[in-house]
């Protein structure tokens, strides 16, 4: 949104600096979801990165027509289609991490039930052999 607003090459190049790390630690941080995943459907994984490259692309037209001074078809892209895209990607992110949650959530209670199990064969266990012995 920055770009709408700002003038001079310096605050506008600063901003593109900026786009870019944003980018890179975007990127990092969806390849770290993706190695953690407990999923081991990956279809919410890759309708994540569709949305992303959705978005970036519709987001990267719009940083064009603003560079070629296009400021008026920049704001309809941004509406149209820009924010949009984002949106969607923002709920596919939701999406997937509602179901890791879920996953990890699952996990934890069967984990807790097989922690359950062992503790009563083991009582089972220590009781069989003090009648026994």
């Amino acid at each position: 949104m920055e770009l709408f607003i700002t003038s001079g090459e310096d605050k506008v190049s600063k901003i593109y600096q900026s786009i870019d790390a944003n980018k890179k630690t975007i990127d990092e941080a969806l390849e770290t979801l993706d190695r953690l995943s407990f999923s081991p459907d990956e279809k919410e994984q890759a309708k994540v990165k569709e949305s992303r490259v959705a978005y970036v692309a519709s987001f990267s037209k719009v940083a064009r027509l603003i560079a070629a001074e296009k400021r008026h078809e920049a704001v309809n892209m941004m509406s149209g289609e820009t924010l949009p895209a984002l949106d969607l990607l923002q709920q596919r992110i939701t999406d997937m991490l509602n179901l890791e949650k879920k996953l990890v959530a699952a996990d934890g209670t069967e984990t807790t039930q097989n922690i359950e199990s062992a503790r009563n064969l083991m009582i089972g266990l220590g009781l069989a052999a003090t009648s026994t012995g």
